[in-house]
């Protein structure tokens, strides 16, 4: 998932909400995942890319954004192949169940135009439902409530507040005015300003005060090293 726009989290916001479902078919490997690694599987979605069943892709869909980590390799930047491995094969046993008892095409169950599963050449990818669900909730935040929470906020040294996926980043002027504000406690001031405006979208309950924290900058940063460009610096 890449955004609280796709596909994949449309549909694991539903099961969220208790509006549908895993396929009944794929809960027992939902539940031979969480027990194997200790995690929450909120949804697996079965797809072929560009409707080839020759290039079937599974994606599980964790909850909570710490489980994701327990699927890469140390240092958290490639996903774990042997624990790739582990669920294809765990997949491919629950095809083969399936066709054993003459369930055999049981993903066309909702739809009779979609292909049945099947584990060959298969490719498992994991995604987590939190830190987009976070992302949408952030993106209810408007502008003109961020213009209220700066003019609250009253300090002359900010320059803008912009939303960044799920928090938000405070621009002062200057560099030393950045610096200095680090250290002041200012940060968490901003923090729990920030936390407490975002909290009213949070449908899943998923911020909390504790861990919550907003980042810190300068408008000289920004047109120093970005050329004022909010595409260079999201980028």
């Amino acid at each position: 998932m890449v955004s609280p726009f796709e596909k994949e989290y449309k549909l694991s916001k539903l099961i969220k909400q208790g509006k549908a479902s895993i396929p009944a078919i794929l809960r027992p490997l939902a539940e031979w995942i969480d027990r194997k690694y200790g995690v929450k599987t909120l949804n697996i979605i079965y797809d072929c890319v560009d409707k080839d069943v020759d290039r079937p892709l599974l994606s599980v869909i964790l909850e909570y954004e710490n489980d994701k980590q327990k699927f890469y390799t140390e240092g958290g930047r490639y996903l774990d192949s042997k624990k790739q491995k582990q669920v294809a094969e765990a997949f491919k046993t629950l095809v083969q169940e399936s066709k054993n008892t003459g369930t055999n095409g049981f993903f066309s169950i909702l739809n009779k135009k979609e292909p049945e599963y099947t584990a060959n050449n298969l490719r498992v990818f994991f995604h987590v439902f939190e830190p987009y669900a976070k992302a949408e909730a952030n993106e209810k935040v408007t502008e003109s409530k961020i213009k209220q929470l700066q003019s609250e906020i009253n300090n002359e040294e900010i320059w803008a507040i912009v939303k960044a996926f799920n928090t938000a980043v405070f621009f002062f002027y200057t560099n030393e005015q950045v610096r200095r504000n680090e250290y002041d406690g200012m940060r968490e001031k901003l923090s729990l300003k920030y936390f407490e405006l975002v909290k009213q979208f949070d449908e899943f309950d998923y911020f909390k005060k504790d861990d919550f924290s907003i980042n810190l900058d300068s408008k000289e940063t920004f047109d120093k090293d970005y050329q004022g460009n909010w595409y260079y610096y999201f980028k």
